[in-house]
């Protein structure tokens, strides 16, 4: 037994950080003699079981760092006893040693901040040449730690190479600034010291600070350049621990500096930064220790699984609205803000303030409005004491970045955030202050960057207190991937690239629409607040207009302009309502919408407001498809605008499809079919046929008519994206049929319509999207393979396909579903459409879900006319307009027994043979 249970209240941390040497030598020692009696090791995989498991009854008792200190000494005595056993082993086997030889431990076992399964970094030196025991002794040290299935960074170097290998690598040169001696020539280890620090100084000399700075950028990037995503890493994303690494390393290289405590008598943090800094590290380390301790492996990536996980081991209880989730990630954006504000200081000091650097550009100051100075490389203050006197120039500094183009000093920004509470709260009775906010808003420049320091200095929140619910709010569905604090500054940042062209070349064409745009701070307000209901609970859209009102009364703005902003903040989910989830080729619909919008103006606005919401959301939330549906939607409603003003009525659809089919037929009397084929479709058809899709559909439709079915695929297999469409003999349960060959193919089926001519054909048309379509196109034999099983399962029926799909689908899933926050929903409305029952299905998404959704409609004799299929991310919002056989709406009986029965497949499906959740 290790006898771990003496430790529980052990004080192994100060305010230094690493930790002192005389508590952790002693723990170490204890955990030495625990594990090793006379060179013979003692059950090293219990006592890895015994040390797990007491580690995690004490991780709540423990600090994060404190828990870090006792895991770092558990392995450095193992490291340490598994190199002196092999070095007793060989003297027994040979009589005899060797010297010039040295076991010294790398990065987290140098700072003593390792968790249960991180990595050991350990570097194996060895003066000249390797010899047969130093091979030996390698060997066992490495067998025995991975036969303990931990993960090993190790290098084997001689000193000559070390020397050429730290100036060739910056990343390797890094890794050698935190060391330790472990075992073997405490003489060698000497040298490698003196080797070490002569390198150093030289490296630094060359600019090795400013090789840290741009590495710490690189990985921002790498990560979103936020710290605010759905799932943050809390090694390497903004905010985690490789930032305070890169700061540490920058101090230890040109001031030696060997604790956080050393940086404040530096003059680089103040006391409280240093005291905020470890209570971050703290929680950082304490979520990272169980995190690997939940999944038994390495894992520093909070996916939301975890989350959930984490806020039950915390104990975070429900608040304000918010998930004990919420709460729980809420608090860890905290500790991450207050880890990157410090390192970020300390980095941004070091490399860019310097005596010799403040001459130069103080020789090349220029004066700009008032005590500010345009320095090369940002805005100075020369009188500190201009915010006492007037506090309305904490928001006039922003408006002059804007103007100038350059960024706050970072002297100038901890200037500000020491400064933001003189401004008055709500900017109540502070007209020159709400001036100076109303002038950012005036046009797009910049405005991102500009808010994006109001948030990160504080004024933002003094401005708007109600900034501060929605301030590191937590979005907990994978929908989103920042918190809705930054989710609302990137919708502005989307605005601004929109208004100088920096978007991919399927967005400019919304470039026009926003030059447009006479009242820029409508947009910009309606960006800034549309989610802010979001701090308050569900049903955000109304709640945050109420706010949004509340809010821009206090600024004072004209009753036109509130009322703009509130309606855009009220219905800013609407335009993404109908055009992802309604059919657009009903124009009754159309006229629904527009008597929400009402104006031309409004439409515009929303339409851009819609768009960079969701380019907002993550980056692969807005796709080409969606901004086509979009486009769809706000083309329909300029004709509608456009027939308003010359005073026309809305065309019914017999008189839309009238003036289709007469469109359409000098495009199709070439084909054999082609007037067969206009005399049978339905109007519906008509309203969204153009004349190359409608030449396609007839040449399939003549095949269906000589083979009973006839299918035809073309897309773009570079964005995995096709157009499927197939015509063949109507039959009851065909959809459900098409559905289940296409998900035993394992194609992603994003949108649907059906059409059935008065013949008895039916005309089924899917986008899909599938990872393997290159494959498709450029094999003919696997194509020909598709069309024949989906052929063959059209002609020879559900059980055919239901063979086909036990076989593919397994018993049991093998990754694990996300979290359900959300429940399943089914809603059925008669009122939405004149023709058509409209069922919406909002449940997660899994393998041959629609299938098994349109396996339910057969049973109940219920016919599909349109399907939209929305994916997003994890979670589907699939529209169904379905009618009964007579074509009638579905009843208020046949309603309450389909509700029910379509959640029960839902679920159903969700689960394996045990009952499980999938």
């Amino acid at each position: 037994m290790l006898g771990l249970e003496s430790f529980d209240t052990l004080k192994i941390v100060s305010k230094d950080y690493p930790v002192p040497s005389l508590d952790y030598d002693r723990v170490k020692k204890g955990l030495y003699n625990a594990f090793f009696e006379n060179g013979e090791i003692q059950g090293l995989e219990k006592s890895r079981t015994e040390f797990l498991a007491f580690l995690g009854r004490a991780v709540h008792k423990l600090t994060g760092l404190n828990a870090a200190a006792l895991t770092s000494a558990y392995f450095e005595a193992l490291i340490q006893g598994l190199a002196l056993k092999a070095e007793l082993e060989w003297k027994r086997l040979y009589a005899c040693s060797e010297e010039g030889f040295c076991l010294v431990g790398l990065g987290g076992v140098a700072r003593r901040d390792l968790c249960p399964n991180s990595d050991l970094d350990l570097l194996f030196l060895y003066n000249y040449k390797i010899s047969p025991f130093h091979e030996f002794l390698i060997e066992r040290v490495l067998y025995t730690l991975w036969d303990l299935k931990l993960d090993v960074g190790y290098s084997v170097r001689s000193m000559a190479e070390l020397e050429q290998d730290y100036d060739k690598d910056v990343t390797f040169a890094l890794s050698l600034i935190d060391h330790k001696y472990l075992h073997g020539s405490s003489i060698l280890y000497q040298a490698f010291l003196k080797n070490i620090e002569e390198l150093l100084r030289y490296r630094a000399q060359r600019g090795l600070v400013w090789e840290i700075v741009q590495i710490v950028r690189s990985r921002h990037q790498r990560n979103l350049g936020t710290m605010h995503l759905l799932e943050p890493h809390i090694k390497e994303g903004k905010g985690g621990l490789r930032d305070f690494h890169s700061a540490w390393w920058a101090t230890r290289a040109l001031f030696g500096a060997r604790s956080v405590h050393s940086w404040v008598r530096l003059g680089l943090i103040s006391a409280r930064e240093e005291r905020a800094l470890l209570r971050g590290l703290n929680a950082i380390l304490t979520i990272r220790t169980q995190l690997h301790l939940m999944t038994g492996k390495r894992t520093d990536k909070m996916d939301l699984a975890l989350q959930e996980c984490l806020s039950r081991a915390f104990s975070a209880n429900d608040a304000h609205g918010q998930s004990s989730v919420e709460w729980f990630m809420r608090r860890y954006y905290t500790h991450a803000r207050q880890i990157e504000e410090v390192s970020l200081k300390v980095l941004s000091s070091l490399a860019c303030v310097s005596l010799s650097a403040l001459k130069v550009h103080r020789r090349e100051a220029k004066p700009i409005e008032g005590p500010f100075l345009a320095f090369g490389y940002g805005i100075w203050l020369k009188d500190a004491s201009l915010f006492d006197r007037d506090p309305a120039w904490l928001l006039k500094v922003f408006f002059l970045a804007k103007e100038t183009g350059l960024p706050l000093s970072y002297a100038l920004s901890r200037l500000i955030r020491r400064k933001r509470m003189r401004v008055r709260k709500g900017l109540r009775e502070d007209a020159r202050a709400v001036s100076f906010l109303m002038q950012l808003f005036k046009d797009f420049r910049r405005i991102g960057y500009v808010l994006r320091g109001l948030d990160e200095t504080g004024v933002l929140s003094r401005a708007i207190p109600e900034w501060d619910r929605v301030k590191n709010l937590a979005q907990h569905d994978i929908y989103h991937a920042y918190t809705a604090d930054k989710h609302l500054i990137r919708t502005i940042e989307a605005l601004e690239r929109l208004a100088i062209g920096q978007v991919d070349s399927w967005l400019q064409g919304l470039q026009p629409l926003l030059e447009e745009e006479r009242q820029p701070a409508v947009l910009i307000l309606a960006a800034l607040l549309h989610d802010i209901g979001k701090g308050w609970g569900r049903g955000h859209s109304s709640t945050g207009a109420r706010i949004a009102g509340r809010i821009l009364g206090r600024l004072g703005l004209e009753d036109t302009m509130v009322e703009e902003v509130v309606f855009l903040v009220r219905y800013h989910l609407l335009m993404m309502d109908y055009a992802f989830k309604r059919d657009l080729e009903d124009p009754a619909l159309i006229e629904r919408f527009l008597n929400t919008v009402r104006t031309r103006d409004r439409l515009r606005r929303l339409y851009l407001l819609s768009v960079c919401d969701l380019l907002a959301v993550s980056p692969v939330a807005m796709t080409p498809w969606k901004m086509g549906l979009l486009e769809d939607l706000f083309r329909h409603s300029i004709a509608s605008f456009e027939r308003r003003q010359e005073g026309k009525v809305p065309l019914s659809i017999p008189e839309y499809a009238k003036e289709a089919r007469v469109a359409l037929e000098p495009h199709l009397m070439g084909l054999s079919a082609g007037d067969a084929f206009l005399k049978v479709v339905p109007n519906p058809y008509l309203l969204s046929a153009s004349p190359k899709l409608s030449q396609a559909h007839v040449r399939l439709y003549e095949g269906a008519r000589a083979d009973g079915i006839a299918i035809g695929i073309d897309g773009d297999s570079s964005k995995m994206l096709a157009n499927l469409d197939i015509v063949a003999r109507d039959k009851p349960g065909l959809f459900s049929l098409l559905v289940g060959g296409l998900s035993y193919f394992g194609f992603n089926i994003l949108w649907s319509r059906i059409y059935t001519t008065s013949d008895g054909y039916a005309l089924d048309m899917f986008k899909v999207e599938h990872p393997s379509l290159e494959d498709l196109f450029r094999d003919p034999a696997y194509l020909e393979r598709f069309k024949s099983v989906l052929k063959d399962v059209v002609a020879l029926g559900q059980d055919t396909l239901e063979g086909l799909i036990a076989r593919k689908r397994p018993a049991v899933r093998l990754v694990k579903a996300p979290p359900k926050t959300r429940p399943n929903e089914v809603t059925i409305d008669n009122a939405i459409s004149t023709d058509y029952t409209v069922i919406d299905v909002k449940t997660y998404d899994r393998p041959f879900l629609l299938y098994e959704i349109s396996c339910v409609f057969v049973a109940n004799g219920i016919n599909i006319s349109k399907a939209n299929i929305a994916t997003i991310a994890d979670q589907v919002v699939d529209t169904f307009y379905v009618t009964t056989p007579e074509g009638k709406k579905v009843g208020e009986r046949l309603a309450k027994r389909l509700a029910p029965e379509l959640l029960t497949a839902i679920e159903k499906g969700g689960r394996d043979e045990a009952g499980n959740s999938a």
